[in-house]
């Protein structure tokens, strides 16, 4: 049996807010795994869930989340199935055994970065240390109950039950069930300042008795609890349908449910059967033998006392309630021709007579009144006048404009602006502006955001100085640096796929998103969002530079490391003069991107540290310079380069060092390099012969970056040599590289 149905009313929990909760709480999860304990990320992404399980105020205080396999439940509410997020945090808890974990709203920092850390492990290392329980409360964690599965619950049976239950179990289970719900409904569970009923005998629990008491209870103004008869009906169907109940042709609880209802007072049967029209409305095939068990003229009375008091009733009601009335009247016109009952008869006409305005299908749109139609049939068209052919597919589709609906009422309200409404006026239409740009980030609707942003460019605004004051207040606060880093810090939910809109989005607010894009850099923790805002900031020009400048002193080294990348890319070399303090940074790779972009500018002492590292004892640094020489245009590097390649050291390292400085001088080109490669090819070796070879296959795979004429040239003059297997190798690399060659 499906939950009872109402379950926003039950959750009571702002399900935008729910999922920020577990977005951001994933997302701390996955910093406590990838950074270190004192990253600041972490801290970060700890206080944004924190303030949003703060701002959900869940009731008592305690937000409670089930886990399933891939499914997360609040409350009685299952929540998007289809959303990965949702789907990773649900598996991650499931593999750890948790089945329910509880959250309270006041819970500390320090506990949960401890709680993300332990979870954070793999499940046999948490098991060798004791357990995911005894771990939570080594570490004092009292803001986060965690239930784990019972897996005692479990079992497989062996036997199969081969005859069904005797009738007389079936009564009983049914009684069972019926008692319960009477309970149930002469004391609401949540009401404890009631003592129970004393039922004693069997005709306590008798449809009649009940009646008299429920309707007892309207008497003495004890009206029922709100939500009392939806949990009765609904716990009682649910037990019929767990022991199978509700499939047999005639339940004598729900018939007894039938009598109760009967004999209730209106106020009290509209509600009975309101609770058991909710409770039976995500199951059709429960929905349909319930409601056959009731009379159509009491189900008629009741609808129309829940349509006096605008009470919404599942669609699904109305369509069974037509189903089962067209079926009783076939049934009654048969009896009629057989018997001709005449009272059966007026009941069949009077009910049709009620049922059939309720559930007439699709003609909301064909209904055309009565006199109306007579006025159109009274109208002869001419018969000279030819109907015009329909128009096709493609006038329909170029006439309705596809766009959304908040992309209009933004249209709108600028169109507004421009107009003198009050004062009250003006800060409505601020407020509407200003949920509409939060509605676009949330459905990362960047390109109507853009838009926005175009509207309220002064540059693109020729009536800008005539805006009203309310317009001028929201173009202060939409280009605010807290509100682009809001815009920014969205990315993150929506990945890759958004970042064309984005970027479109970026050109529009212009240079003034560089300073929030830059601090952003230095927290992102995912890299291709980096690497994205990177590329933005570099299409931003030289605007970029400055803002890049006065970060360079930065503690951060990844931070840093990426400044310089960004200036070098900028190709600016006035910005060296505030790199060049980084020349003796602690860190590696700082100085790599120093020593990098020195080179790019061509700054001298960026050759002369080159030449330094190339003869340094440390294999692993000589190689790294080698390497960068590629940026270098110094003949001084060249020289030591072409040097390098010849020399006559085969060893390991010297034939890694061979292989770097070659593919250095053919990124920097030239055709002097050529006679070098065909000598260094030409040489023998009687001690490494095998490296040799590496090395001419080596030299011929580099030949690529030459042009079809001087590989020509070169590969015909090797050509000559007479020995097997390098004649081989030239006339393999003559078919690879002069495909096209004539």
């Amino acid at each position: 049996m499906p939950p009872y149905p109402s379950q926003k009313a039950q959750l009571r929990l702002d399900l935008k807010l729910l999922s920020k909760f577990i977005y951001e709480l994933n997302i701390a999860r996955h910093h406590t795994v990838t950074y270190p304990a004192s990253h600041p990320v972490i801290g970060q992404s700890v206080q944004k869930a924190l303030s949003y399980l703060e701002q959900l105020q869940p009731e008592n205080g305690l937000l409670s989340l089930g886990i399933s396999k891939d499914k997360l439940v609040a409350g009685q509410t299952i929540l998007d199935e289809k959303n990965p997020v949702y789907k990773e945090f649900a598996s991650h808890f499931f593999n750890h055994g948790i089945a329910v974990v509880t959250l309270h709203q006041n819970l500390p920092e320090k506990q949960l970065k401890e709680f993300l850390g332990i979870i954070g492990q793999n499940r046999e290392a948490v098991q060798a240390q004791g357990g995911l329980l005894g771990l939570i409360k080594a570490a004092a964690i009292d803001g986060i109950q965690v239930k784990p599965i019972d897996y005692s619950a479990f079992g497989i049976s062996d036997q199969i039950s081969e005859s069904p239950p005797s009738l007389a179990a079936i009564k009983k289970k049914e009684a069972a069930i019926w008692e319960r719900l009477v309970q149930n409904l002469l004391v609401g569970k949540g009401a404890q300042t009631q003592p129970k009923p004393q039922l004693k005998s069997k005709e306590d629990f008798a449809a009649q008795a009940v009646a008299e008491q429920l309707n007892q209870q309207v008497v003495d103004n004890e009206l029922p609890l709100e939500g009392h008869y939806d949990r009765a009906i609904t716990e009682f169907l649910r037990e019929l349908d767990r022991e199978q109940l509700s499939n047999r042709g005639s339940s004598m609880a729900i018939t007894r449910l039938q009598g109760l209802a009967s004999q209730l007072n209106p106020e009290l049967r509209a509600q009975l059967l309101n609770s058991t029209f909710r409770a039976v409305a995500p199951d059709e095939k429960m929905a349909e033998k319930v409601l056959s068990q009731f009379p159509g003229t009491m189900l008629m009375e009741v609808l129309e006392t829940l349509n006096s008091r605008q009470t919404t009733i599942p669609p699904i009601i109305f369509t069974l309630l037509d189903r089962l009335t067209q079926c009783e009247n076939s049934q009654e016109s048969g009896a009629s021709s057989i018997g001709n009952n005449a009272d059966t008869k007026i009941v069949s006409s009077n009910t049709e007579g009620l049922l059939s305005p309720l559930y007439a299908r699709d003609e909301s749109e064909s209904f055309i009144p009565e006199e109306y139609g007579e006025t159109l049939r009274s109208i002869e068209a001419p018969a000279s006048q030819q109907p015009e052919s329909p128009p096709d597919e493609h006038y329909w589709q170029a006439s309705f404009n596809q766009q959304p609906i908040e992309r209009k009422v933004s249209d709108i309200l600028f169109e507004l602006a421009q107009t003198d409404c009050g004062e009250g006026k003006d800060k409505s239409f601020k407020k509407a502006l200003h949920n509409l740009c939060g509605h676009f980030l949330d459905t990362g609707d960047f390109v109507s955001l853009a838009d926005i942003y175009s509207r309220l460019s002064s540059a693109n605004n020729d009536t800008a100085a005539n805006d009203p004051a309310w317009f001028q207040e929201i173009r202060t606060e939409l280009y605010s640096p807290v509100f682009i880093s809001q815009v920014l810090e969205t990315l993150a939910a929506w990945g890759k796929n958004a970042f064309k809109e984005f970027t479109l989005l970026l050109e529009t607010i212009g240079p003034i998103a560089i300073g929030p894009m830059l601090d952003r850099l230095a927290i992102e923790p995912n890299r291709a969002l980096r690497q994205f805002f990177m590329n933005c900031l570099v299409d931003q020009g030289i605007a970029t530079r400055d803002h890049a400048i006065t970060r360079l002193k930065d503690s951060r080294w990844y931070y840093l490391r990426n400044l310089i990348i960004i200036l070098q890319r900028l190709g600016d070399p006035s910005s060296m003069s505030a790199i060049t303090p980084l020349w003796d940074h602690p860190h590696e790779k700082v100085r790599y991107e120093v020593v990098k972009t020195a080179l790019v500018f061509q700054v001298p002492q960026g050759s002369d540290h080159l030449l330094e590292e190339f003869s340094h004892p440390d294999h692993q640094r000589c190689l790294s310079a080698v390497k960068m020489a590629r940026y270098c245009r110094d003949s001084r590097v060249k020289s030591a380069l072409l040097k390098m390649l010849g020399d006559k050291n085969l060893s390991r390292k010297g034939l890694f060092l061979k292989f770097a400085a070659l593919d250095s001088l053919t990124k920097q080109g030239g055709k002097d390099l050529l006679p070098h490669l065909e000598k260094r090819f030409r040489a023998y070796s009687l001690w490494h012969p095998r490296r040799q070879m590496r090395l001419r296959r080596r030299i011929l795979r580099s030949l690529k970056n030459f042009s079809q004429d001087d590989i020509a040239s070169l590969l015909h003059k090797l050509s000559g040599i007479k020995r097997p297997a390098l004649a081989r190798l030239v006339r393999q690399a003559q078919t690879e590289l002069l495909k096209g060659a004539p």
